[in-house]
């Protein structure tokens, strides 16, 4: 085994929000939450390849299968810090590992349309013929690339706070400036330069995983700023941190690549029923990109909620796994 690691802030900035952190977070000790889980976290799965791609398991281990796609950056240990509503629930989480985050191999020049095929090896690796799948921020594109190249399989669809298209002039409305400017360089400046505000950030994370902590933009709603307060969802960020940036940030700099340029479908392609969840103060991703996303698709099944920030899923977690399993 390579690595351990938890949940993380769903979208962090490619160059401002990491320069910020590396400035900012490190010198104070904070307080480890112990979090516990009956669960596996740390498995392997082995692809047609050769790569390698890290999952854990969550909740239900004989229940219906539900592969959540984390955020960005992020990794397999993203999940709600309450396992006992999906034991309740009767759901089994599958969370993977993308390429170049904790245990997965970093794959050269891969493309969004290249993760369906990942999950769906891997799911007829676990024996699992049709699963629930949802993608949390960053990983909203990533489910909704399979629910266009592999609806057939996906017994529910479910994007929660999740990124749109940015090539979209509508989809970029109310993105902080930063963001933008992220996104920008994404496109532009190669790994080369990139690397050096990066690589540094992630050597930091590793040295001290326990004393990372999740950047909380100052534009945050409350309901962000109450959320990352709490110490059992400080310890998942923490843990993630550590996981994401376990190899470098590589894997962090390509995806955010991928999701800056064209994905190769088009919204109004994708015709299995989304169930869209977004938080109408979200400033990570502005509400203007949810109901873009929402108007875009031609089945979509839309729930804004007032108050809520980038972090709803710790407070509307069980409804929404509700709805994923039924």
């Amino acid at each position: 085994m390579r690595g351990v690691r938890s949940i993380s802030r769903p979208f962090l900035l490619l160059l401002h929000s990491s320069s910020a952190l590396l400035a900012g977070q490190f010198g104070k000790s904070i307080p480890f939450f112990m979090l516990t889980t009956s669960n596996t976290t740390d498995n392997v799965f082995q692809l047609r390849d050769g790569r390698v791609l890290g999952y854990a398991e969550y909740g239900d281990p004989t229940g219906t299968p539900v592969f959540f796609f984390h955020g960005l950056p992020g990794s397999r240990r993203q999940r709600h810090p309450d396992d006992s509503i999906a034991i309740e629930l009767g759901a089994r989480i599958i969370t993977l590992d993308r390429p170049g985050y904790g245990l997965s191999d970093f794959q050269p020049g891969r493309t969004l349309l290249d993760w369906p095929d990942d999950v769906a090896q891997i799911a007829d690796g676990l024996h699992i013929d049709q699963f629930a799948a949802i993608g949390l921020s960053g990983g909203g594109p990533y489910l909704l690339s399979c629910a266009y190249k592999m609806p057939e399989r996906l017994t529910s669809a479910t994007v929660i706070s999740g990124m749109g298209p940015v090539d979209n002039p509508e989809a970029r409305k109310g993105m902080m400036g930063s963001m933008r400017l992220g996104l920008g360089l994404a496109r532009r400046v190669p790994w080369e330069l990139i690397r050096l505000v990066l690589e540094p950030l992630a050597g930091m994370v590793r040295l001290n995983p326990t004393a990372a902590k999740k950047l909380v933009p100052l534009p945050a709603p409350q309901a962000d700023k109450e959320a990352f307060a709490r110490p059992e969802v400080q310890a998942i960020d923490q843990e993630d941190l550590a996981e994401a940036y376990l190899h470098g940030a590589r894997g962090v700099y390509w995806e955010v690549v991928t999701l800056a340029n064209p994905w190769g479908f088009h919204l109004e392609d994708i015709h299995k029923k989304i169930f869209l969840w977004h938080g109408d103060e979200d400033t990570t991703v502005p509400i203007h990109m949810g109901r873009y996303v929402a108007r875009s698709l031609p089945a979509c099944v839309p729930t804004f909620y007032p108050g809520e920030g980038h972090t709803l899923i710790y407070n509307y977690w069980r409804e929404i796994l509700t709805v994923a399993v039924a």
